[in-house]
């Protein structure tokens, strides 16, 4: 069976980029007597970011989130049409049922199949007895 990975965006890995690459400290000047007041304090010693830069970083942050979006919503329908084989396959062999668990992601999945009133009833009655005997197992 393939084994699927997590949900990774391109968006992120661009941001981290972003952050990263640019931030660099200006060299502090070799302390002199003419040159002590002129000295930058420790932590003050960035250059200042331009209004341009400002303008320019959001615009860079508002593209990747536009982009982890797409590719989000990408991932949520390639992940219904999976489950949505899943709900087929299992109409094939069962009359009534319930699937409940985590994709790899962690994203909750519940499909369920009840067609009639008495198909409803039947399953919660299966599904309260299975939880009332999970349960008294472990205590």
């Amino acid at each position: 069976m393939k084994e699927k990975k997590p949900f990774k965006s391109k968006a992120t890995k661009k941001i981290k980029q972003l952050i990263v690459a640019d931030v660099q400290p200006t060299p502090t000047p070799s302390l002199t007597l003419g040159v002590v007041l002129a000295t930058p304090s420790p932590t003050n010693n960035l250059d200042p970011i331009s209004t341009f830069e400002k303008v320019n970083i959001s615009n860079i942050i508002a593209d990747c989130l536009k982009e982890y979006k797409q590719e989000l919503d990408e991932h949520k329908k390639v992940t219904y049409k999976e489950m949505n084989h899943l709900n087929l396959f299992a109409q094939e062999y069962l009359s009534s049922y319930a699937i409940i668990g985590f994709t790899l992601n962690d994203e909750k999945v519940c499909i369920i199949n009840m067609p009639t009133p008495k198909d409803e009833g039947a399953l919660v009655d299966l599904l309260r007895s299975t939880f009332i005997d999970i349960a008294n197992n472990r205590g």
